[in-house]
């Protein structure tokens, strides 16, 4: 709602220029700008703290039911400095879903495997290649959490 309300602005402002016949490049620089969100990162073994009541809406966990269409979720980029397998640990005040996604897809998705407010999923990584950890809620439950990559042995 309020990124239509912003474009709705900026097309106003950019059609009573001089310069400008339409509001067409306005709307794609806001849908540029909507994906140039600031990239969060993960590494092994340092916990990083998020909020899923700040949501980038990128992606939606496929294994939890979701009663609303409002995403929750938050991506962490991770990248892998050696092949194997690793355990992305979520510890939350809500309902956490975790979830894994390459570039194409999911690659795997927990809920509910730990204990409510606790989610762990394992995923084979390869070095060098990056991955998204997506940190969600169930039902679109929102709230803090703290997110732990380890390695698996």
């Amino acid at each position: 709602m309020a990124r239509r309300g912003l474009v709705r602005v900026l097309c106003s402002l950019v059609a009573t220029s001089a310069l400008a016949t339409s509001c067409t490049p306005v709307v794609y620089a806001v849908v540029a700008l909507r994906r140039a969100t600031v990239t969060r990162e993960v590494f092994v073994d340092r916990p990083v703290l998020g909020d899923s009541r700040q949501p980038d809406g990128r992606r939606a966990p496929q294994c939890a039911i979701r009663a609303t269409s409002a995403h929750s979720d938050q991506a962490w980029r991770f990248v892998a400095t050696r092949d194997g397998a690793y355990t992305a640990h979520v510890r939350g005040m809500h309902d956490v879903v975790v979830a894994v996604f390459d570039e194409a897809r999911e690659v795997a998705c927990d809920d509910d495997s730990a204990a409510v407010g606790e989610g762990r999923l394992r995923f084979s990584a390869r070095a060098g290649r990056a991955l998204w950890i997506v940190v969600d809620g169930y039902r679109g439950e929102r709230g803090p959490y703290e997110l732990t990559v380890s390695r698996s042995e």
